[in-house]
C-alpha cells in the first residue's frame, strides 16, 4: 500500500515540495502558513554503560545509601541525593536536578564484580541543550569512567520532542491516527479512554496529554506543552526558548509531539539500516557500523531520520492512503541537525524468542508441568509443543544455549519423570 502526500507549493516563489501551501489529489487546499514549529530538539538521553565497577566509588554510594533517606555523595565535585534505584534494574539512583543528570548505579541482575551493564545516565532538556553532541557525550563518559573500568556504551534511549503553535488535536485525531503501537496503560487521571486493535489512546483532561505506544518501545505523546511545563514549574525556562522564534505568541496555547525511543528500538533501527551516508562538507563516504548507535554521539547524526521514521509510524491520515497535510509538515520541517543524512531508516525485529527468553523459559516450565500432571508421554508432550505458536522460540531458546532437538527431546523427557515423582506436577 502506498501513502502519499498532498503536493507542497511555496506561495512566495512557486518552488515545489516546500512551502506551507497543500494541494490534494481531488483539489482539496491546505495553508499551514500559521502552523509554527517552534522548537526540535533532545528531551532526554539515557546512556547505558557496560564495564566493571569501582569498588571505593561504590563503597562511597552504598554508605551514603545506607546513612539514610536523602543523603549526598559527590561525584566529580557536584553533589546527588543518593535513594534506591526502585523497579529501575540498578540497585542505587544519585540524582542533581539542578544539574540535570540522574545516575543508576550497579545493576540488580548481575555480581558487583562481573563486567555488566552497571550505569544508566539520564539527561535533562536543559543538561542536553547546553552542550553539543560532543561535549555531551565526553560528559558522560567522564561519569561513566568514575565508576567503571573499561567503559563501553551498550546502548542509548532518545526522546525528539516537537513543539508547535497553530495546531492543536481535533476531536477525531485518534480515530485518523495510524498506530501500529500497543500502550502502557496508566488510568490515573484519565477522562476518556479509547479503545482499538492495534492500540490504545490516552486523553488526560480537555486534551491535556495523549499517549500511545509502551515504554519499552516506540512511545508517541502529544500534549499540552504549556500545562505541563506549568505543573512542573518549567515555564520559565521553555517560554525563554519559544520567544526566539519570530511568531511565538505567548498567549497561544503549545502543542507538543514527542517521540520517544527507547534503546532496544534504537539497536533495531541501528540493525535494520545501512548507515553508509556522504558527508556533506567532505563528500567523504562515511560507514558507520550498527554499534555506533550504543551512544549518543553516534546517534546524533541520524535525529531527523529517526523523526522521520517515527512520524511514519506514528501517522495522521486524512482520507485512506493520504498523509494529513499538517503531519507532513511536521515530519519533514523538524531539524534536530544541520545536516541530516539522506538514510533511509529500517527496523530489524528481533527474532522470535530472542529478548523474550524468560517469557519462554516460564511458559516451557509450566505447560510441562501440566503435560505431568496428565501423565502425558514425551512424544506425545513433543506433539503437543509443536502446535503451540511458541515452537520456533524453544527451539531458538536452546540453540543459543548450544541444545538441540535430539537433546531438547532428552532433557523435556527427563523434566516429566522429574515433576511426577517430586510432586510437582500442576
Amino acid at each position: 500500500m502506498t501513502i502519499r502526500d498532498f503536493e507542497r507549493i511555496d506561495l512566495h516563489t512557486g518552488e515545489t515540495g516546500k512551502g506551507d501551501f497543500f494541494v490534494g489529489p481531488q483539489g482539496q487546499q491546505f495553508n499551514l502558513s500559521n502552523v509554527h514549529i517552534l522548537h526540535c530538539g533532545v528531551d532526554t538521553v539515557r546512556q547505558m554503560y557496560q564495564g566493571h565497577l569501582r569498588e571505593r566509588e561504590l563503597a562511597n554510594v552504598v554508605m551514603a545509601y545506607e546513612e539514610g533517606r536523602d543523603t549526598h555523595t559527590k561525584v566529580l565535585g557536584e553533589t546527588f541525593v543518593v535513594g534506591g534505584g526502585g523497579k529501575s534494574g540498578y540497585q542505587y539512583r544519585l540524582q542533581n536536578n539542578e544539574l540535570g543528570l540522574i545516575l543508576f548505579v550497579k545493576s540488580t541482575y548481575a555480581e558487583q564484580d562481573a563486567r555488566h551493564n552497571h550505569l544508566k545516565i539520564e539527561c535533562s532538556p536543559h543538561y542536553i541543550a547546553e552542550r553539543s553532541a560532543e561535549q555531551l557525550q565526553a560528559d558522560l563518559d567522564r561519569f561513566a569512567t568514575y565508576f567503571l573500568k573499561a567503559i563501553e556504551g551498550t546502548g542509548v534511549a532518545v526522546h525528539l520532542a516537537v513543539d508547535v503553535q497553530g495546531w492543536r488535536p481535533g476531536r477525531h485525531f485518534h480515530d485518523n491516527l495510524t498506530a501500529r503501537a500497543r500502550p502502557n496503560l496508566d488510568a490515573r487521571g484519565i477522562s476518556t479512554m479509547t479503545f482499538d486493535l492495534p492500540s490504545v489512546a490516552m486523553i488526560y483532561g480537555e486534551f491535556e496529554t495523549i499517549t500511545y505506544g509502551k515504554a519499552n518501545a516506540l512511545q508517541f505523546s502529544v500534549y499540552d506543552k504549556r500545562k505541563e511545563a506549568q505543573k512542573k514549574d518549567k515555564w520559565h525556562y521553555w517560554e525563554a526558548i519559544y520567544q526566539k522564534h519570530p511568531q511565538y505568541d505567548p498567549e497561544g496555547p503549545v502543542t507538543r509531539l514527542e517521540m520517544r525511543f527507547h534503546h532496544s528500538v534504537v539497536r533495531e533501527i541501528a540493525q535494520g539500516t545501512d548507515l553508509s551516508y556522504i558527508d556533506t562538507e567532505t563528500g567523504e563516504l562515511i560507514r558507520q557500523q550498527p554499534e555506533a548507535f550504543n551512544t549518543f554521539l553516534g546517534v546524533f547524526p541520524h535525529l531527523d531520520g529517526l523523526w522521520r521514521f517515527a512520524m511514519t509510524r506514528y501517522r495522521l491520515d486524512i482520507a485512506r492512503n493520504w498523509v494529513h497535510p499538517v503531519w507532513t509538515k511536521f515530519r519533514e520541517d523538524a531539524r534536530f541537525v544541520s545536516q541530516p543524512h539522506d538514510v533511509e531508516y529500517k527496523r530489524l525485529r528481533k527474532p522470535p524468542g530472542e529478548g523474550n527468553e524468560k517469557n519462554v523459559a516460564l511458559v516451557l516450565g509450566n505447560l510441562l508441568s501440566i503435560y505431568a500432571r496428565h501423565n502425558m508421554p514425551a512424544h506425545q508432550v513433543w506433539a503437543c509443543l509443536k502446535q503451540t505458536g511458541i515452537w520456533e522460540d524453544i527451539i531458538n531458546y536452546h540453540r543459543r544455549r548450544e541444545i538441540y532437538e535430539n537433546e531438547l527431546f532428552q532433557l523435556i523427557q527427563k523434566a516429566l519423570i522429574d515433576r511426577r515423582l517430586r510432586g510437582k506436577a500442576a
